[in-house]
């Protein structure tokens, strides 16, 4: 399997528009964050073969404004650059994100350009809060079964009692391989807390393509929890079931799939600011996997006694995979990146 990523820089009127919104709202002395990611990541694609990408967006601004009103205003919008096998070959570059949400009280509604459509309860929305040097390669089979990247879409979040209910519609630009051109879909769900450290998320997804007229059904159970022990260390568990319908745009191909991410992670290891990680997991699916990884990055900030406001941090990291045909690969990935809240 071969991922390629090609899109042409193209500047909408909307773009445009949510450009001179984040001005505006920047200059109503709200919340702002720029943010800056450099990271070299390798992922294996299969048993004998690895890519290397650049997964985040390189430049990233972000608004968030609380009116008198108490509407909460928030936009974003991000600079990205794809490419195939080799980092210093990345040519292309384009707005990964340009986006706005509105909320008030119980109501949320969000639209724009969004990098990745997922949830953060899924097993690859548990490993991308840690943010330092996202865990993407152990969560890689979540990824292929549940995100569709690029996307243009429109969510209403309403609060209820059972939880937090959405309903989203969304098209994509460019996906993985069969699944080009996702246009006309959408996912609706409900995600509510077990107790303090405990989430629970159903969601179902239909997703239909330009050029087949099969859908593609999804629903999905998304489980986490997490904690901390003694000494700053966390911990995070996080499990996910999703069953198919005409999975791939096949029709009549149903399947089941179970992924399970977990980490334990401290801060201050050895030296202060060098913090680590070490993550384990595996896929259920036509060819199970298992994988650890082994992280840790370096607070340059507060090392040097940066400004409190701007946040360095260098890392790298190391993957083993093993597949259940006997073979296995290894990955690794490096990451610098920069935040500044103004």
């Amino acid at each position: 399997m071969n991922i390629h990523y090609k899109k042409i820089i193209t500047f909408s009127p909307f773009m445009i528009s949510l450009f001179m919104v984040s001005l505006k709202v920047s200059a109503a002395n709200c919340s702002n964050v720029i943010s800056s990611n450099f990271i070299d990541e390798d992922i294996a694609i299969s048993d004998t073969q690895k890519i290397s990408i650049s997964p985040w967006s390189i430049l990233q601004l972000d608004t968030n404004c609380n009116t008198q009103g108490q509407w909460n205003i928030a936009s974003s919008i991000a600079y990205k650059e794809d490419g195939d096998d080799d980092i210093a070959n990345i040519t292309n570059h384009h707005i990964s994100q340009a986006s706005v949400s509105i909320s008030k009280g119980d109501y949320k509604v969000e639209a724009g350009r969004y990098l990745n459509n997922f949830s953060f309860n899924s097993v690859f929305g548990m490993a991308l809060p840690m943010k330092t040097i996202p865990a993407i390669q152990l969560d890689e089979a979540s990824y292929l079964q549940t995100v569709a990247h690029d996307v243009i879409l429109v969510r209403v979040n309403i609060k209820t009692g059972f939880g937090n209910t959405y309903i989203t519609g969304y098209r994509a630009d460019k996906t993985f391989e069969r699944k080009s051109n996702v246009d006309g879909s959408y996912n609706a769900g409900i995600a509510t807390s077990l107790g303090d450290h405990a989430n629970i998320e159903f969601q179902y997804a239909n997703e239909s393509t330009e050029d087949s007229d099969t859908d593609e059904q999804r629903a999905s159970l998304f489980v986490n929890t997490s904690g901390e022990l003694n000494n700053k260390i966390n911990w995070v568990i996080g499990a996910e079931v999703n069953t198919f319908k005409n999975r791939n745009f096949d029709k009549g191909n149903s399947d089941t799939t179970a992924n399970l991410y977990s980490e334990i992670s401290k801060k201050d290891l050895f030296l202060r600011n060098i913090d680590a990680y070490i993550s384990a997991g595996g896929a259920i699916d036509e060819e199970n996997l298992s994988i650890v990884e082994i992280g840790g990055f370096l607070n340059i900030s507060g090392l040097f006694h940066l400004n409190k406001n701007l946040t360095l941090l260098a890392g790298g990291a190391q993957s083993y995979t093993s597949f259940s045909g006997g073979d296995n690969i290894t990955t690794s990935r490096y990451s610098f990146q920069l935040r500044y809240k103004m």
